[in-house]
């Protein structure tokens, strides 16, 4: 089997280049070309130094979060990623009899998926040697003839469990909504992690427009933008990876909403969605590399406790007691426990008691 790079793959006239031609993708191709550490000329090089404050990774990273704007053709760049990474996998020495690959990419929602689903689906028809691979079409994407299903989803952890992952895409992931009420990246985040252990050099891709300054992408770019390192994290506005938008329908947006359009437009966090507290008035009361402290005697302790029937939201417990210090008194969190669900309630709640008792408290 020839395994072509996705740089080849896109520039091939047989393959995917007619959906990526012409100079106006040569910003996503030095991306591609970072993900996959393909060398580079200088030019590229200058174009992802200036969207990621870093040289290009020395080896493809095992994640990638793309931070960009509107229209910046996020949803065909994550199609050529899904499409190549399945098309030219060989199995040999990778997989157990009966054993197959998948690549998935998980969407905010069905409306969603269906683009990309249907973006993939018109390389495997239109284009001869991909149209060949295709041994079933199912109703949530392909099942080729080199061991690997294509699955184009709704973001659920419960559905990728027991999966051997060559590649996942998180598509639209700022914005990923739960009806349970749960973190559904951060939770699906966890999920994905160990079915991609089994798979040498599979990747995850998260690749979305910003939101508010929480959750899965925030914390990736905020910990990994502008660091060496196997997270590579990208952010890029609109019009640097999609030099053909009319400039004047950005500017119309940026007089009408600004908040809303530097979000959508350069790829800035929204500043207008601040949660009850600051995240930066919360970090500076976190006294980092305390995770719990232990109970002192003689020390008046308060509990407070969110429990859940362990279907849908998790159940939490703190506790806290006051100092005294020169400003006045001091509220201090000494433990902070979270059962997340699914779980028992009853063996949760006797978890939770358990840890009441050993702060002198429920006696």
């Amino acid at each position: 089997m020839t395994v072509l790079s996705i740089i080849d793959a896109v520039e091939d006239p047989k393959l995917f280049q007619p959906w990526f031609s012409g100079a106006t993708w040569n910003g996503w191709k030095a991306i591609l070309k970072a993900i996959h550490a393909l060398p580079m000329t200088e030019q590229e090089r200058a174009q992802f130094r200036a969207v990621t404050d870093r040289g290009p990774p020395a080896r493809p990273p095992h994640e990638c979060w793309i931070v960009a704007g509107r229209r910046a053709g996020k949803d065909s760049v994550a199609s050529v990623i899904a499409a190549q990474a399945a098309a030219f996998f060989d199995p040999k020495g990778k997989l157990r009899g009966g054993e197959r690959a998948v690549v998935m990419c998980l969407a905010v929602d069905r409306p969603q998926a269906k683009i990309v689903l249907n973006y993939i689906r018109s390389y495997f028809t239109d284009i001869p040697y991909l149209a060949q691979m295709v041994r079933r079409e199912t109703a949530d994407g392909l099942e080729l003839s080199n061991s690997v299903d294509i699955v184009v989803a709704t973001n659920s952890y419960r559905t990728i469990r027991g999966r051997s992952v060559l590649c996942v895409i998180f598509d639209e992931v700022s914005v990923w909504r739960s009806e349970s009420g749960a973190a559904p990246d951060v939770e699906t985040y966890h999920a994905i992690l160990p079915g991609m252990a089994t798979l040498p050099g599979s990747m995850l891709i998260g690749i979305s427009s910003p939101y508010k300054k929480s959750g899965l992408l925030y914390d990736k770019w905020r910990e990994h933008y502008g660091r060496e390192g196997d997270i590579l994290v990208i952010r890029a506005p609109s019009m640097v990876l999609n030099p053909t938008l009319d400039q004047r329908i950005i500017d119309d947006a940026m007089e009408r909403d600004p908040a809303v359009a530097r979000a959508e437009w350069m790829a800035e966090w929204r500043e207008d969605l601040a949660q009850f507290l600051d995240r930066q008035v919360v970090e500076a009361a976190v006294d980092v590399g305390v995770v719990v402290r232990p109970p002192i005697s003689g020390v008046k302790y308060h509990p407070f406790a969110d429990p859940s029937g362990g279907a849908g939201d998790s159940f939490t417990l703190g506790v806290a007691h006051c100092e005294k210090s020169d400003g006045g008194e001091v509220a201090v969190l000494d433990c902070l426990i979270e059962k997340r669900a699914p779980f028992n309630p009853d063996a949760a709640t006797a978890e939770m008691a358990a840890t009441l008792r050993s702060y002198g408290l429920g006696h």
